[in-house]
């Protein structure tokens, strides 16, 4: 029981910190493909993930 709880907890912490981090970093991510491709220069969708990667390792 005490196990559930305890996740039920991570996983609110989780979303939460998910909202408030996760959706800023998509809006960007999507303004600047959209940079890039008026720009005509198109980077690596991998390279980007890898590029935010690190804010994504306290989980």
């Amino acid at each position: 029981m005490k196990e559930l709880v305890k996740m039920g907890i991570k996983g609110v912490i989780w979303l939460f910190s998910a909202v408030l981090f996760g959706f800023p970093l998509i809006v960007f991510s999507v303004v600047d493909w959209i940079i890039d491709k008026f720009a005509g220069e198109s980077r690596d969708t991998e390279m980007r993930l890898n590029y935010w990667r690190p804010f994504e390792r306290h989980g």
